[in-house]
């Protein structure tokens, strides 16, 4: 979990419980959703690019991007100064250039662990003011179901992405417009 119980149980005015847990779980899962990943939490970024033409920029398929560890540049590493990080892409001053192979590893995603909180304050708000609200009606729209070993829980009549932005508060999904994974066309223009 990329919260602790006590934000959720300040934000109701409750005694701090691990009854939350699962109510920030879920809520974790739906900003993910919305964010357009599998999870928020932290993993292994490690990508290929090929280009096929000469480009400044990079748009990774999993983020946001936490850091960056290396780029390198058919197995030279690049300066990581001459890079610049953005959540979904890296931008460099020179070009990326065709026919060169480019290896990018760091994290994407965030974690909550004995080394610290890596999760941004605006993620962190938009977890506890999610969970909060499934919290006042824990069951309500909920279905769990149990096959064999698997099991999962998920929001009844969650077919839309409409109907998950009214499980998040207004200002939780505020909070996560700026970690959206953005459509190509969008991270050329900036």
């Amino acid at each position: 979990m990329l919260i602790d119980t006590c934000l959720v149980a300040d934000l109701l005015g409750q005694p701090d419980s691990e009854a939350f847990q699962p109510h920030i779980e879920l809520a974790e899962a739906v900003l993910a959703g919305l964010i357009g990943v599998e999870t928020l939490d932290a993993r292994t970024l490690s990508e290929s690019f090929r280009p096929y033409y000469d480009m400044r920029l990079l748009a990774v398929s999993d983020g946001p991007i936490e850091s960056i560890t290396s780029i390198t540049e058919d197995g030279a590493e690049l300066d990581l100064s001459t890079v610049t990080v953005r959540r979904w892409s890296i931008r460099r001053a020179d070009l990326f250039l065709s026919g060169k192979t480019y290896v990018v590893t760091g994290v994407a995603g965030w974690s909550n662990d004995s080394a610290g909180n890596t999760t941004p304050p605006q993620i962190q708000q938009a977890i506890a003011t999610t969970a909060a609200k499934i919290s006042q009606n824990p069951t309500g729209d909920l279905m769990s179901e149990k096959i064999g070993d698997y099991s999962y829980t998920r929001f009844q009549n969650f077919s839309t992405m409409g109907q998950s932005r009214e499980v998040v508060p207004e200002e939780a999904a505020l909070a996560i417009v700026n970690f959206i994974r953005p459509r190509i066309s969008q991270q050329l223009m900036t």
